[in-house]
C-alpha cells in the first residue's frame, strides 16, 4: 500500500517495480477492472515478467474480499487520523506498522511473521516463540480453517444455491434501475459463452461479451425464448418459481412512450382546487350586477 499522486499506468508500474525489486516477482497478481489494470502498457509489463493477471468479476468486490476489508481497515484509522489533525502520509505509515505487526485473526500469525519468517521489533516486550520451521505451514492451516468457516457461515446467511448455469443456456442480465417501473433484468438475452467458478462469460447477438457472477444472470423460459423467436411476440419470459422475478414486455410491439406516461402519472404530486372564500359571493355578484345596469362603484 502507498500513496500515489497520478492513477497513471506508468505510475502504477514505476511503484511495482520497486516492490517486486524488494520482494521478488509474484507469481499471480489480482486487480479490478480498473482502467489502469486493464491497459495494453499493463497487460505488456505483467506478460514481460512472466505474471500471470487475474482480474476479478466485474460488479462483484466479494471476489476481492481481502483488499476490500484491507481498505475498510484503513479507512477506520484514516478517520481518526483526522480527528487528531494527522497528515495522510503519517497515518498511512503508523497504520502499516501497526497492521504488519498484528497476528491475524485468519493466520493466527502477523503478516511480517508470515511473509519473512520472524517478527518485526515494535514498542512492545517480545519473548521468545517457538522456531520458524513449521510457521508458513501453521499459517497455511489455520488460514484454511478459518476461511472455510467462513464460508459456510456465508453461504448460509445468503441462501446460496448451486449454479446450474451451462454453455448455450439463454440468460438475461441485471441491469441498474433507474426507477421502480424498471425491471431487475434487461429485455437482451446472452447466450452463456463460458463458466468460471461461480462466474459466467455471456455473448450478446452482436458478439460482445461480457462477464458477471451468476448472481446477476437469469435463465430464460425455453418455451417463451422459442414462440417470441418464431412469432416475435409479447411475451413474458420471467419464471414464475422466482420470487424475486419481475414482469415486463418485450417484443417489437413495446411502447416507450406509455411507459414515460406512466410514469409521469406516478410521481406527478395531486394539487389542490383553489377556490375564493364563500363570503365574498354576494358581494361579487352585486358588484356584477351594479356593473352591467352602467352604474358606477366607488369603493368606500
Amino acid at each position: 500500500m502507498a500513496l500515489l499522486s497520478s492513477l497513471k499506468t506508468s505510475a502504477v508500474i514505476n511503484h511495482l517495480r520497486s516492490i517486486f525489486a524488494t520482494h521478488g516477482v509474484p507469481v499471480e497478481v489480482r486487480s479490478d477492472n480498473g482502467p489502469q489494470f486493464v491497459s495494453h502498457e499493463f497487460e505488456s509489463y505483467l506478460k514481460q515478467c512472466g505474471i500471470k493477471h487475474r482480474k476479478v468479476t466485474p460488479y462483484w468486490p466479494q471476489a476481492n474480499g481481502q483488499v476490500e476489508r484491507l481498505n475498510r481497515v484503513f479507512l477506520k484509522s484514516f478517520r481518526a487520523a483526522r480527528l487528531e489533525h494527522v497528515s495522510l502520509s503519517d497515518s498511512l505509515v503508523q497504520f502499516l506498522r501497526m497492521y504488519r505487526s498484528t497476528p491475524h485473526s485468519s493466520t493466527k500469525m502477523s503478516p511480517a511473521h508470515v511473509m519473512f519468517g520472524r517478527e518485526v521489533r515494535t514498542k512492545l516486550p517480545e519473548l521468545n516463540v517457538k522456531s520458524e520451521e513449521s510457521v508458513v505451514k501453521d499459517a497455511m492451516t489455520n488460514d484454511r480453517n478459518r476461511k472455510s468457516d467462513e464460508k459456510v457461515y456465508a453461504d448460509s446467511t445468503r441462501h446460496v444455491g448451486s449454479n446450474d448455469f451451462k454453455v448455450g443456456d439463454k440468460v438475461f442480465v441485471k441491469q441498474s434501475r433507474q426507477h421502480k417501473l424498471m425491471s431487475r433484468f434487461g429485455t437482451q438475452i446472452y447466450t452463456v459463452h463460458k463458466v468460471m467458478g461461480n462466474a459466467c462469460v455471456v455473448m450478446g447477438k452482436g458478439g460482445e461479451t461480457i462477464m458477471r457472477n451468476f448472481c446477476y444472470l437469469k435463465k430464460c423460459n425455453p418455451r417463451a425464448y422459442d414462440d417470441f423467436v418464431e412469432q416475435n411476440v409479447d411475451v413474458d419470459f420471467c419464471n414464475s418459481s422466482d420470487d424475486d422475478c419481475d414482469d415486463f414486455v418485450t417484443g417489437a410491439n413495446y411502447n416507450h412512450t406509455n411507459e414515460r406516461n406512466v410514469l409521469a402519472q406516478a410521481t406527478q404530486r395531486p394539487r389542490r382546487n383553489i377556490r375564493p372564500p364563500a363570503r365574498f359571493n354576494d358581494y361579487v355578484c352585486w358588484l356584477k350586477f351594479k356593473q352591467k345596469e352602467g352604474c358606477s362603484v366607488v369603493p368606500v
